[in-house]
């Protein structure tokens, strides 16, 4: 950061790195940090059954020449909707810190790993950045490419901080946490702790199908600026009648929100949940990158 940059942040109230203070929004939504104090008291829960069927032959037909390591699955597809559906509803991608509303300058998505494919093996966090014109295939690429170097350093980017942190006293914990929390309210904490822990981030996600269970209702975090929780569970077949009223098998997945409703009203996520199952169902439509993008949205 140059000296120009270093003198803004200080002079400039409201000014913080990772996202443009948004001033001139509805009153309502300027009061509602102030009225509704945390996430977790302001979260608003969606879950939603979606589909599949034809994006599981479509990433059949799609992995035909890939290798095992490199195919394209599931959780690439919801990666890459979330990102295209943040790309064309970019109010999904805000965060409240020192109770005011913030566009984030970046699209950050963190999930957790495992270590290896054993159930006694550790879980790493990886925070992973997204282009807005990312397509599937980049997004894919991006996803294994992190995990992969996760699992070779055998750590994830956080990893050594947490380490480090966690071998200090009880008491001295708190007092540092307590430190931080002050400090990022004014955008203080330090950039080599921001831009590691995967808690600063767009939305987390969680692929708990992978574990054959159904999708909970997840909580959001207190510590960062994390808005978004999302979680998949597993694949389930059903019977049900297609549009000639002929009954078929077909393949279904929930998928979980849990949302920060201070930085979008309900109809308007409503309406980015209407947008993120159709990329979920019709998954070739992210084969390409986003025509207008953010362009065509409406300010909440």
């Amino acid at each position: 950061m140059n000296e120009q940059k270093k003198n803004k942040r200080f002079l400039t109230w409201g000014y913080r790195r990772d996202g443009t203070w948004l001033k001139d929004i509805n009153p309502m939504h300027r009061l509602e940090p102030f009225i509704f104090k945390t996430r977790n008291a302001s979260c608003i829960y969606f879950r939603e059954k979606l589909d599949i069927t034809h994006t599981l032959e479509y990433l059949k037909e799609r992995n035909l020449n890939r290798s095992s390591e490199k195919k394209i699955t599931l959780f690439h597809v919801l990666m890459a909707a979330m990102v295209r559906t943040a790309t064309l509803k970019p109010g999904l991608n805000r965060f409240v810190a020192g109770k005011r509303i913030y566009q984030r300058n970046k699209m950050q998505i963190s999930y957790m790993v495992k270590q290896e494919r054993t159930e006694a093996a550790r879980m790493l966090a990886i925070k992973e950045t997204f282009h807005p014109l990312d397509t599937l295939e980049q997004v894919a690429d991006k996803v294994l490419l992190s995990i992969d170097r996760a699992r070779r350093e055998n750590a994830a980017d956080s990893e050594n901080l947490v380490k480090t942190f966690s071998k200090l006293p009880g008491w001295l914990i708190s007092l540092v946490v307590a430190i931080l929390r002050w400090l990022d309210n004014f955008d203080l904490v330090p950039e080599s702790i921001t831009s590691s822990d995967p808690f600063y981030t767009s939305a987390f996600v969680a692929n708990i199908g992978s574990l054959g269970v159904n999708a909970p209702y997840h909580h959001l975090y207190e510590w960062g600026t994390v808005s978004v929780f999302v979680a998949m569970g597993k694949y389930a077949d059903e019977l049900s009648f297609d549009f000639t009223g002929k009954l078929v098998k077909k393949t279904f997945v929930e998928v979980t929100f849990t949302v920060d409703e201070r930085i979008a009203d309900g109809f308007y996520l409503t309406r980015a949940l209407q947008t993120f199952k159709q990329f979920m169902e019709r998954p070739e439509e992210l084969e390409k990158p986003v025509e207008g993008g953010a362009a065509n949205d409406t300010e909440f």
